[in-house]
C-alpha cells in the first residue's frame, strides 16, 4: 500500500513537472516572440529614419547656392532626385553576400557588420514621390454655398474644381485608350464618379451626384454610410459608389492622399497625368513634352514648362490657364511616401513589421512672430529681401512675419481672410497684408495692398512635415 502511494505521488509530481515545463516553454516562446516583434519594429523604424535622413539631405541640397547656380548648365534636378530615389539594398547585408570579396575586404566588411550589433535581422525601405499624383483629398468643397452647380469643363477658381477636372480628364483618357471601352468600363461617366468621391469626403448631407448620399452604402452588406471625411489611404477608394475593381486599379497609380499642397512635379509626371492638365492637348503635344523633358534632363523651373507648352508648342490657352504656374506645379518632388520593413530571422519563420510614413517638404513659417531689431516701418519693408515681413499698423506698431495661408492669418495674425486686387490677403483693420512671398508695393508703404499684383512665389521648404504614419 505504501509503495502504491509513493508511485501515485511520483506520477502526480511528474505530471505537475511536465505541465510546469510545458507552461514555461510556451511563456518562453511568447517572450522571445514579443522580443522579436520589438526588434523588428525598431528595424523598420531605422529604415524610416534613413529615409528621412535622405529627404533632409535632398532638401538641404535644393537650397544650396552652388547647386542653384549650376542649374542653368546641367540638369541638376535629375541628379538631386537620386539622393532620395536611388534604391538601397537591405541592411545589414547577409554574411553570405560577402563570399565573393577578397579576404581583406571580407574581413573589413564582417568587422563592420559586427559593429552594427544587428545579429539576426535586416531592414529595407523604399521612397516614392507623391508629387506626381492627383490628391483626392483636395476634392473637399470649401465654398459657403455648396448648392451652386460645378462645371469641370470650365472649372471654378477653387482648388477642388481644378482637382475634379484633372480626375475627369484622367478617366476620359482611360476610355479613349481602351480597345473596348464599354466592355472594360461599362457606362462610365467620369463626372458622376467625381461627384461620388466628393459625396464620400465632404461633410453634410448635400449630394453632388443629386441622389441620397447614403442610400447606396446602406444597401450594402454590411451597411455603412459615406465617410464625410478625408481619405486616409488610397484603398478607401474601393468603397466609393461607382468605382469597381477595374477602375480602382486604373486610378491607383495616378492618385494619392498624401501630397501636401497638390502641386504636380512637371519633371516626373506620367503621360497620363500630363494629359489631365488640359483636354485640348493632343497626343503629339504630349509626345513633344516628354521628348523635350528627356532631352534637357529636367525643366529648371515651372515657368520653363508652361512657356514651352504655351510658347514653343503654340498652345497659348495653356499659358493663360496656368498664368501663375507656382500655384500648380513644382520642378522637384515635395511629398514622399516611405515604406519600411524590419525582418527578424531566428527560426524557420520570419517576424516582420512594416511602417508607412508620408512626409512633405514645407516652409515652416514664423507667421505673427516679431522681427527682432526692426523698430520702424521703413526698415521693416526695405530690408525685407525675402518678402516675409509686414508692418502691423495696430497700436504699438511692430514688424511681424507674414502668414502663408488662411489658417496662419486667423490663428497667428488675428486677421480675417480677404482679397484685394485679385490676390488673397490677411485683413487687419484697413490693412490687407499680402501672403508670404508677395512683394509689398514700394518701400515706405503701409503694406495695405499687394502692389502690382505680383503672384506669390512659394517659399523654399525648410522643414519636414509628417502627413501620415501607419504600422503593421
Amino acid at each position: 500500500m505504501a509503495l502504491l502511494t509513493v508511485l501515485v505521488a511520483m506520477m502526480l509530481i511528474s505530471l505537475m513537472l511536465f505541465e510546469f515545463q510545458y507552461t514555461t516553454m510556451v511563456e518562453r516562446k511568447l517572450a522571445f516572440n514579443e522580443l522579436n516583434q520589438v526588434q523588428a519594429h525598431y528595424l523598420a523604424k531605422a529604415g524610416v529614419r534613413m529615409g528621412l535622413l535622405r529627404l533632409a539631405l535632398y532638401a538641404r541640397l535644393q537650397k544650396d547656392p552652388n547647386v542653384k547656380s549650376a542649374a542653368s548648365a546641367v540638369p541638376v534636378q535629375t541628379y538631386l532626385n537620386l539622393v532620395w530615389s536611388l534604391p538601397m539594398p537591405p541592411f545589414p547585408p547577409e554574411a553570405s553576400s560577402l563570399e565573393g570579396l577578397l579576404k581583406a575586404d571580407k574581413d573589413a566588411a564582417l568587422t563592420s557588420l559586427k559593429q552594427t550589433q544587428i545579429e539576426d535581422g535586416q531592414y529595407s525601405y523604399t521612397i516614392q514621390s507623391e508629387s506626381n499624383k492627383i490628391n483626392l483629398n483636395f476634392l473637399i468643397d470649401t465654398r459657403k454655398d455648396k448648392s451652386t452647380p460645378i462645371d469641370f469643363v470650365n472649372p471654378c477658381p477653387e482648388l477642388f474644381c481644378y482637382v475634379g477636372g484633372l480626375l475627369v480628364n484622367l478617366m476620359e483618357g482611360f476610355i479613349k485608350d481602351s480597345d473596348d471601352a464599354f466592355e472594360e468600363f461599362g457606362n462610365l461617366r467620369p463626372e458622376e464618379v467625381v461627384y461620388n468621391i466628393m459625396d464620400w469626403i465632404n461633410s453634410g448631407d448635400v449630394s453632388y451626384a443629386g441622389v441620397d448620399k447614403d442610400a447606396f452604402y446602406e444597401s450594402q452588406e454590411p451597411p455603412f454610410r459615406a465617410k464625410r471625411n478625408r481619405f486616409y489611404t488610397v484603398d478607401e477608394l474601393r468603397l466609393v459608389r461607382g468605382i469597381d475593381e477595374n477602375l480602382f486599379r486604373k486610378l491607383k497609380p495616378y492618385v494619392t492622399v498624401y501630397s501636401y499642397d497638390g502641386r504636380l512635379n512637371v519633371n516626373t509626371m506620367s503621360r497620363e497625368v500630363l494629359r489631365t492638365l488640359d483636354s485640348n492637348l493632343p497626343e503629339s503635344a504630349l509626345d513633344d513634352i516628354i521628348k523635350h523633358r528627356n532631352e534637357i534632363g529636367s525643366f529648371p523651373d515651372v515657368s520653363s514648362f508652361v512657356n514651352y507648352v504655351g510658347g514653343s508648342l503654340g498652345y497659348s490657352g495653356f499659358k493663360e490657364k496656368f498664368s501663375n504656374p507656382d500655384e500648380f506645379f513644382t520642378v522637384g518632388s515635395e511629398s514622399f511616401l516611405i515604406e519600411s520593413m524590419g525582418v527578424i530571422k531566428k527560426s524557420a519563420s520570419e517576424i516582420q513589421r512594416s511602417m508607412q510614413v508620408a512626409v512633405a517638404l514645407v516652409h515652416a513659417n514664423k507667421a505673427g512672430q516679431v522681427v527682432e531689431g526692426i523698430a520702424n516701418q521703413a526698415d521693416c519693408v526695405s530690408k525685407d529681401s525675402r518678402n516675409e515681413r509686414f508692418w502691423d499698423i495696430r497700436p504699438g506698431g511692430r514688424c511681424l512675419y507674414r502668414p502663408a495661408n488662411e489658417e496662419e492669418c486667423k490663428s497667428k495674425i488675428a486677421g480675417t481672410w480677404d482679397q484685394e486686387n485679385g490676390q488673397s490677403c490677411c485683413r487687419i483693420k484697413g490693412q490687407c497684408v499680402p501672403l508670404l512671398g508677395i512683394p509689398i508695393g514700394g518701400s515706405g508703404s503701409s503694406g495695405s495692398g499687394s502692389g502690382s499684383g505680383t503672384p506669390a512665389k512659394k517659399p523654399e521648404p525648410n522643414a519636414l512635415k509628417l502627413l501620415h504614419w501607419a504600422e503593421s
